[in-house]
């Protein structure tokens, strides 16, 4: 199911014009990278959600935070049945969503229902309710009456912007419905992630790879995705760190498509030969050089 779960979600991010790299056979936190223009989305997709694992999601709210992309979790099935299409779920701290909730939010349409401990509600657009309400010249108690809740209720509702489905049915009958409603993620809007404290166990070669870069001049971190190590100065870098013999061609195939997707350059650092035409150096290599420019000349060459 993960597989055609996969394939569906890169026929939505193609078909939306988003630039879409696979992330299948690489450890990696997320599945699947997408842009269009500025917006980057990264993507774990799970056949069935409960397996989406606090720490799981800390590595994809991380490398979320060092790429500035959204961090989204796609899924067939919770514990009580299939994931209701056009309703936001969130586990930790990720917002979680179908495939044809995620066309949705890549085509602009609003989401404003969202699922909130075991019910379902809408994010509303506070302010027109408050409008809607003084243009009839009514009190809160007044529409409290109306809408058959109390006026502290109607108060809640104006300030926390959230509504039960119940009583927002009873609101539709005298405002439109997309009037109401309220984005509660949009995919243009800039992410909100914090900035990341990667707290990544790190091989001694991974960790060889990001000193060297470090001293080299780079701004360094290490990610969780098909590339060991993001480091920026004039341009951003992701560096795959592999001595995996058996992976290895498969690791710069997939490092390749997503410097495509994320307009930057790779480099692979192994002692491994490769068949690979991507750039490959040892360490030793690597180790040689002392300044920034020295790194972007090999890639360049």
């Amino acid at each position: 199911m993960k597989n055609s779960l996969l394939r569906e979600c890169a026929t939505i991010l193609k078909g939306e014009g988003f630039r879409v790299a696979e992330c299948s056979g690489v450890r990696s936190a997320f599945d699947t990278l997408a842009r269009r223009e500025d917006i980057l989305l990264v993507i774990k997709v799970l056949s069935n959600i409960e397996g989406f694992t606090a720490e799981a999601a800390r590595k994809l709210r991380e490398v979320a935070s060092l790429l500035g992309a959204h961090p989204i979790l796609v899924g067939g099935c919770m514990k009580s049945g299939s994931l209701t299409d056009n309703v936001l779920y969130e586990r930790n701290q990720v917002f979680v969503v179908s495939p044809k909730t995620l066309q949705s939010l890549v085509c602009g349409d609003i989401v404003g229902e969202f699922a909130q401990r075991g019910k379902y509600c809408v994010n509303l657009n506070a302010s027109v309710l408050v409008d809607f309400r003084k243009s009839l010249g009514l009190t809160q108690k007044q529409l409290a009456r109306m809408l058959d809740v109390s006026p502290h209720t109607i108060y809640r509702y104006e300030h926390s912007a959230s509504m039960s489905i119940e009583v927002f049915e009873k609101l539709t009958e005298f405002l439109p419905k997309n009037r109401l409603l309220h984005n509660r993620f949009n995919v243009d809007s800039e992410p909100e992630g914090k900035p990341a404290h990667l707290s990544l166990s790190l091989t001694p070669l991974k960790r060889e790879v990001l000193t060297s870069l470090k001293k080299m001049g780079f701004e360094a971190s290490p990610a969780s995705a098909p590339f060991d190590v993001y480091a920026r100065e004039m341009q951003e870098i992701y560096t795959l760190v592999s001595n995996d013999w058996r992976r290895l061609d498969h690791q710069i195939k997939v490092l390749k498509q997503v410097c495509s997707v994320l307009d930057g350059m790779g480099v692979c650092v192994s002692q491994r030969k490769t068949s690979s035409k991507g750039p490959v150096m040892s360490l030793k290599k690597l180790r040689n050089m002392d300044s920034p420019n020295q790194l972007y000349e090999f890639l360049e060459n």
